[in-house]
């Protein structure tokens, strides 16, 4: 009796391992290709059809390792679900592969729109704002120059901050990029006409801050007209011992990258606008030791920190605007502050001239001489915590 052979078994699931163009974002599976290159493998010599959904839209022929390649005709914007089977010489079809999933997306963005440019006559900088298509990307150009690229939020905002920028006349342009790398046509200009030359006041700038690390770094922090660059001085240096850039709302903060040494340090600054213009900050900052230090003002404001130990602060006439950031009023070490007989001459006159301010304590000697003890209380002061000379 003859026994019929066995019927092979069907063959694996081919698998879809890329597709081509992956435009704009690689990896996101958005394209403005909608001709894709399909590749993959599966059983060698086998006949692969291709569907999108439960459509059959085309088929391949797999070589003698199995893989295979098939481009599609034109398709439509919108999503795509890509899959694949396989059919062997035996006419076994295999299940369908995993599905690939893919957004066709041909059309342009709308051409973005500079809806504001923020900018002074007297600086190099300019803020633009304005809309685009929501999550896009904005590319800004300064005449036919690409500048610099900003991202539209999930409402189409965006703002770009062009620096930087030379004397003279200045047309802004951007252009939308969406997810699948489509392009719009460009925005109308926005029109800027830069001058750094025009008389402006002297830059200025402040110490806000200064704290000395543990590993004996010390980071200073300030503010400063937006952009401006900021070059630190240790104790009337004839060179800065470093610099660094106001960032856009005139913050500033700059870490010394070795150890200072041991002793009483005075820093100063200079502020640098991006015309050229340099002036002297108008104050000091001063860092004490962890040991009993005699810190002194001077005419100009100080920022203090006595960095430990049993410290006397030195005030004399016309001392400015001061502040000690660490002062202690209590305990067998606590601080004193040391005045003049022509500023005060007793501790009831200090306290007539001192009022509480929020966390701090300040003490108004007139004439623009104010003295702010940091994270200080009025009613922690006592008698003791000053001299007077």
């Amino acid at each position: 009796m003859n026994v019929p052979s066995a019927r092979p078994n069907a063959p694996d699931a081919p698998k879809i391992s890329s597709f081509s163009n992956d435009t704009g974002v690689a990896g996101d599976n958005i394209t403005s290709d909608n001709t894709l290159t399909l590749k993959g493998t599966a059983a060698a010599n086998a006949t692969v059809k291709v569907f999108d959904g439960t459509t059959q839209i085309g088929t391949a022929t797999t070589n003698g390792s199995g893989a295979w390649s098939f481009t599609t005709a034109k398709l439509a914007d919108g999503a795509h679900n890509l899959a694949a089977k396989v059919t062997d010489s035996a006419g076994q079809t295999s299940a369908a592969s995993a599905t690939l999933a893919v957004k066709i997306d041909t059309t342009a963005p709308v051409a973005p729109k500079i809806a504001s440019g923020d900018a002074a006559a007297s600086t190099d900088h300019v803020t633009l704002a304005g809309t685009a298509e929501a999550n896009s990307t904005v590319h800004v150009f300064d005449g036919k120059t690409q500048i610099g690229t900003a991202t539209a939020n999930e409402k189409g905002a965006w703002t770009y901050v062009a620096d930087s920028l030379s004397d003279g006349s200045h047309s802004f342009t951007t252009k939308a990029m969406d997810a699948a790398g489509n392009t719009s046509g460009a925005s109308s200009a926005f029109d800027v006409k830069i001058d750094t030359h025009t008389a402006t006041p002297s830059p200025s700038a402040e110490f806000t801050k200064v704290v000395q690390n543990w590993n004996d770094t010390v980071t200073f922090k300030g503010t400063a007209d937006p952009h401006s660059q900021i070059s630190i001085y240790d104790n009337d240096g004839a060179k800065p011992i470093g610099s660094v850039k106001a960032g856009s709302d005139g913050s500033w903060s700059y870490k010394t990258p070795s150890a200072v040494s041991d002793g009483v340090h005075s820093f100063t600054a200079t502020v640098t606008d991006k015309a050229g213009n340099t002036s002297s900050v108008p104050g000091n900052a001063v860092l004490g030791t962890n040991s009993n230090d005699v810190l002194k003002s001077t005419s100009a404001n100080e920022l203090f920190k006595g960095n430990g130990g049993h410290d006397t602060f030195v005030f004399t006439s016309n001392f400015g605007a001061d502040t000690i950031n660490d002062f202690r009023a209590s305990g067998c070490g606590h601080d004193v502050v040391q005045f003049s007989k022509s500023v005060f001459d007793n501790f009831a006159d200090v306290l007539a001239h001192a009022a509480q301010s929020g966390h701090d304590v300040v003490i108004n000697a007139g004439g623009g001489n104010t003295l702010t003890l940091k994270d200080t209380k009025l009613a922690a002061l006592d008698k003791a915590d000053f001299h007077f000379v």
